[in-house]
């Protein structure tokens, strides 16, 4: 009996997880297309960015370095978040890696494709909508840590709009 209510259980948050699916009309709370002085007005209003400036489209936000990128008529078309952790913060990588894959789950429902390439220690989920493809990638291969201080481990999310 309990094999079977597990059963259910998860059939029924499979089923939930693909009701919930919803496409995004953009990066979080800025909309693709919009244009660059409308998105640093918009994203003046967050208090949750930190540190740097639009103008170089340079700032964190939920703990990620977060990069904006407009195409040749100011408009917003793509967004990079990327976590970079040290050599001795493997399982915090790790830990950060799930939790933002729970949340796009939760979000976004069931990824419409994964990859484990144990060869290049990379894992790359996406989630692909009629008008925005996110990528989530997990690169947790050993790189020793250069004069600049780049980190040897990184969760990276990309939002684009296609």
């Amino acid at each position: 009996m309990r094999k079977l209510f597990l059963f259910y259980s998860i059939g029924m948050l499979i089923t939930l997880s693909a009701f919930s699916q919803q496409e995004p009309e953009g990066w979080e709370f800025l909309k693709w297309k919009i244009n660059r002085a409308e998105a640093e007005k918009e994203a003046g209003k967050i208090s949750e960015i930190k540190r740097g400036s639009m103008l170089d489209a340079n700032f964190d936000y939920n703990g990620m370095s977060t990069w904006l990128e407009f195409n040749n008529n100011d408009e917003l078309i793509k967004a990079r978040q990327r976590k970079t952790f040290s050599v001795i913060q493997s399982k915090e990588a790790e830990e950060f890696f799930r939790s933002r894959m729970e949340y796009m789950i939760s979000k976004y429902g069931k990824p419409s494709e994964k990859d484990h390439n144990r060869k290049d220690d990379v894992i790359i989920v996406k989630w692909e909508f009629p008008n925005t493809v996110i990528t989530l990638e997990y690169d947790y291969k050993y790189k020793v840590i250069d004069e600049f201080g780049a980190g040897s481990y990184w969760v990276e999310i990309v939002y684009e709009y296609r």
